[in-house]
């Protein structure tokens, strides 16, 4: 074992920022490191060469630590989950129109842009480990300032705030326990973190159910008790180590020395010390290049232009399948299908984000038997399948609604024939009465002022007002479809984006590929966030899903052209697919 000095003065030079040095005599210092300067494009971020010392387990530091970084996915997965139920009777309250709905849901989205651009200076400026204890207490304010919002406003900074952290998690949480895991059980270990996402949307949505029962006040307990795991992720992360890279980075040897001790249960940890201030050295010329001069020489760069053109297209697709739609929307989406009662349409869409955990859990056992273009060419053909099912259940409830008899005034209310075209118009709700005989009696279409209260020609105690939906059999198959959406996106286009852009990329072009891909998913995820209820009043509840389902087609002919297969490659292999044939069916094929 090294001591601190040696290993300071003799193996690793420092320039006096603190910062990797780049030295010439780092390669001829010990010669179980010599390094040609030629791989120094392609050595991978997280070195995993044969020098790297395996473990057999995570020790009980390392599973701590990957719990407390775990929870911002957590939070992130709670945040944006919880607004699916607590949209409901925040509408209700607060009078919101489609535009407001879409800015509620989709302001935390447009903060996450900012926070996952501007995350990876943070990240390399104060550490990994100080950026999470940030994020966890702006977590906490936003749950907070939620939870005692007064007025549309205030709930939408609320949502700006937490989608600040969202954008910090997102692009710290994996890089922290990446850097801190074994690289044997690295993947693992990341898994958790993409556990726990859906954990938090489930958890989520079963809290909106329970509080869904207080009419008045429930979103509120919805919204603020987000602030509970920030809480615990805060305290938990002061007892938890700094990233050994970026210790390494900061010249500060002895304590990632240390750290490694600790996460490994052992002493010896000389050989992946050494293999990641290898690392770091190699990369050292690259990161004191000026930031554009990276992205044009970037840009040059046949090979990583046409990885960037599959990374964002990849992410680009992620979103525009929909995926947020069913996520954001699902209480809503169930509300359209016909369940009337808020409460019911709430603990539908718990069932479905239930699913999404129970299906992340499946990926987990066949991402890493199947390849990354197969599970992602079969994912996509199953979300065209499911969407094409979700766009005819509103065909079959169109094709059932009942008719609308009665006119009670000459404007265009009173024009609409059935349920169905009525309650298309948000001018417009229906009035009918129980049925009898399986037939629903005196249907009218009626124009109202109030959006809380049904117009007075609506006021029998037999009678049922309804803005959003219209009495049908067939809300059951809008949950089944749901589901099977979520049966295909998770083990398919959930996790691939994320994998295959952290391989396609050389070392050098990794921070800048990465932010690319990360901010396109980012910007699609706002785009479909807030436009979706503008393109159901545009094409029609059926019209929109077919919609999501033509783009995810094109999305399947973008992947089955462009994506070559990148599962037991190295990373030098997979740059030399970027530089040969650009059609990928080809390469399969060979």
């Amino acid at each position: 074992m090294h001591s601190s000095d040696e290993v300071d003065d003799k193996m690793f030079p420092y320039s006096s920022d603190g910062d990797c040095a780049q030295t010439e005599g780092l390669a001829t210092t010990r010669n179980d490191s010599q390094v040609e300067p030629s791989t120094s494009e392609t050595t991978p971020l997280f070195q995993d060469d044969s020098r790297s010392r395996e473990y057999n387990s995570a020790t009980s530091a390392m599973y701590s630590l990957t719990f407390f970084a775990a929870l911002g996915g957590f939070l992130f997965g709670y945040d944006t989950g919880v607004i699916s139920g607590a949209l409901l009777p925040i509408t209700r309250l607060f009078h919101l129109n489609d535009l407001w709905k879409e800015v509620i849901v989709s302001s935390t989205v447009g903060a996450a842009i900012f926070g996952a651009v501007s995350g990876g200076w943070f990240n390399d400026k104060f550490g990994r480990k100080l950026v999470l204890i940030t994020s966890s207490v702006i977590f906490v304010a936003g749950a907070v300032l939620m939870a005692v919002a007064s007025n549309k406003e205030l709930l939408m900074i609320g949502r700006l705030v937490v989608g600040v952290a969202i954008g910090y998690t997102s692009t710290t949480c994996p890089l922290y326990v990446a850097e801190c895991a074994p690289a044997n059980i690295r993947g693992k270990l990341i898994t958790i973190y993409q556990m726990f996402i859906t954990l938090g949307m489930c958890f989520a949505a079963v809290l909106d159910g329970i509080f869904s029962k207080d009419k008045e006040d429930g979103w509120r307990y919805m919204l603020g008790i987000g602030a509970l795991p920030g809480i615990i992720m805060f305290i938990g992360l002061f007892f938890m180590p700094e990233s050994p890279r970026y210790l390494v980075q900061k010249g500060k040897i002895a304590e990632a020395e240390n750290v490694l001790r600790k996460l490994r249960g052992t002493a010896s940890v000389e050989e992946e010390l050494d293999a990641i201030i290898n690392t770091c050295e190699l990369n050292a010329s690259h990161e004191k290049e000026n930031v554009f001069k990276t992205i044009a020489r970037f840009l040059k760069t046949s090979s990583t232009r046409r990885a960037v053109i599959v990374g964002c297209g990849l992410q680009a697709i992620q979103q525009l399948s929909g995926i947020n739609t069913v996520m954001y929307y699902s209480a809503t989406i169930i509300s359209l299908a016909g369940i009337e009662d808020e409460q019911t349409a709430i603990w539908y869409a718990a069932i479905v984000a239930a699913g999404n955990v129970v299906f992340t859990f499946f990926a987990l056992f066949v991402v890493e038997r199947a390849g990354r273009r197969k599970m992602t060419l079969a994912s996509l053909f199953g979300i065209v399948v499911s969407l094409c099912l979700l766009a005819g259940t509103f065909v079959l409830v169109k094709n059932e609604s009942p008719k609308a008899v009665i006119a009670y005034h000459g404007d265009r209310c009173s024009r609409m024939n059935t349920c169905y075209d009525c309650i298309e118009d948000v001018k417009c709700g229906f009035c009918y009465q129980s049925p009898k005989e399986g037939l629903y009696n005196n249907g009218s279409c009626l124009s109202f002022k109030s959006s809380s209260l049904p117009p007075m020609h609506c006021n029998s105690t037999l009678s049922h007002w309804s803005k959003n939906s219209c009495p049908t059999s067939y809300a059951w198959l809008a949950v089944v479809s749901m589901i099977l959406y979520l049966a295909a996106f998770a083990p398919g286009m959930g996790p691939m984006p994320w994998a295959i852009n952290a391989e396609i990329y050389p070392l050098w072009a990794r921070s800048i590929g990465t932010s690319f891909s990360t901010s396109t998913n980012w910007f699609f995820n706002l785009l479909v966030a807030q436009t979706f209820l503008d393109v159901i009043n545009l094409l029609s509840r059926s019209g929109a899903f077919l919609f999501y389902a033509g783009l995810s087609v094109l999305g399947l002919i973008f992947v089955a052209l462009l994506l070559p297969e990148t599962k037991g490659k190295s990373l030098e292999d997979i740059e030399e697919l970027f530089k040969g044939d650009v059609i990928a069916w080809r390469k399969a094929k060979e």
